[in-house]
């Protein structure tokens, strides 16, 4: 599939087609995904054991800039970015110019793994931590470092 931007043509993909289970190719289809961007971007980080990342920031849309969390694979032919809201999968840099995307932050899959347990333990929402995981947890490290001494 093509998408146009001016006089330039970008190839994408459909993220369902990379899904196994016939329930999220239902939602991948649907308008049932929107507002999701950081917990489903999380879980597919989650349930990979893929080299990606998860990318947050700003795209344009329709003048507006709104937070927006994609999946970024890897890959030896180049990098990828799966957008579950939109359910596409194109090259990282036609993503890019396409939506204008402004990088907040970036948060690797083997960082997400091993902070897990603490936000589930804490109740941490998604889309703070992936704007401001790493002062989150330098911040938590310091406190855990604190209550051992005190004990």
């Amino acid at each position: 599939f093509t998408i146009k931007k001016g006089n330039l043509k970008y190839k994408f993909l459909f993220m369902d087609q990379y899904v196994e289970s016939d329930e999220e190719k239902e939602v991948l289809r649907s308008d049932n995904r929107y507002g999701k961007c950081c917990d489903r971007s999380i879980a597919y980080s989650l349930g990979s054991d893929e080299d990606m990342n998860i990318i947050i920031g700003y795209i344009n849309v329709f003048g507006e800039k709104i937070i927006h969390a994609v999946i970024e694979r890897i890959r030896s032919d180049g990098s990828y970015i799966f957008d579950y809201t939109r359910n596409i999968v194109m090259r990282k840099e036609d993503y890019f110019d396409i939506t204008n995307f402004k990088v907040l932050n970036i948060v690797k899959n083997s960082d997400l793994k091993k902070d897990i347990e603490l936000l589930r333990g804490l109740n941490i929402y998604t889309k703070p931590y992936l704007i401001f995981r790493d002062e989150m947890m330098r911040d938590l490290n310091k406190c855990v470092k604190r209550l051992k001494l005190e004990e």
